[in-house]
């Protein structure tokens, strides 16, 4: 179970599968789609899909000749808005703001 918690939060640690994740929170997308949301290109975005993938954070769907990318659960919203309001209260006692925005966009 540990080794299970490792992988997700090492998934979690890059703040563009973050950002994907942003993405994929109100509907599953085509990397295309996932690419252009979150601007980067669709080799990179395929990266950050596969690691997202490998620690069961989303899932590949297929329709036809299309690969569509959905969260595997929603839970995993809820982690990471838990996460932000961790470091959002850790750094208000230090006496700096972040918003939830910067932290995913970051």
């Amino acid at each position: 179970m540990i080794c299970d918690a490792h992988d997700v939060f090492k998934a979690l640690s890059d703040p563009n599968r973050l950002r994907i994740i942003q993405g994929l929170s109100t509907r599953c997308q085509s990397v295309n789609e996932i690419s252009e949301t979150v601007g980067m290109s669709q080799p990179l975005t395929s990266h950050h899909l596969k690691a997202l993938r490998r620690a069961g954070i989303v899932r590949q769907e297929i329709f036809a000749t299309s690969r569509y990318y959905c969260l595997s659960n929603e839970i995993i919203l809820d982690m990471v808005r838990l996460c932000h309001e961790f470091i959002s209260r850790d750094i208000s006692k230090k006496g700096i703001y972040c918003s939830e925005q910067e932290v995913i966009q970051q």
